[in-house]
């Protein structure tokens, strides 16, 4: 399967990698990571944050902001 779909392979690789880099941080930086991600994805599109609102309130979910993953989340859903 590798051979013939090696983009395959790549991907599989990439993604044990991501998991095991975010596995690594502690806690804390993993919250403070996802509430800059979440508040970048605001000030970088500031028009689009209703298409975003899905991914902007995982981000504040995981960073432990409950009320700012809701309301996104609500405009998500």
């Amino acid at each position: 399967m590798a051979t013939l779909e090696p983009e395959l392979e790549d991907l599989f690789r990439h993604a044990l990698v991501q998991d095991a880099a975010y596995s690594s941080l502690l806690k804390p930086d993993r919250k403070t990571l996802h509430r800059r991600a979440a508040q970048t994805l605001l000030a970088l599109y500031p028009d689009r944050t209703r298409e975003l609102a899905g991914v902007i309130g995982l981000h504040f979910e995981r960073a432990g902001d409950a009320a700012a993953a809701a309301e996104h989340l609500i405009v998500a859903g």
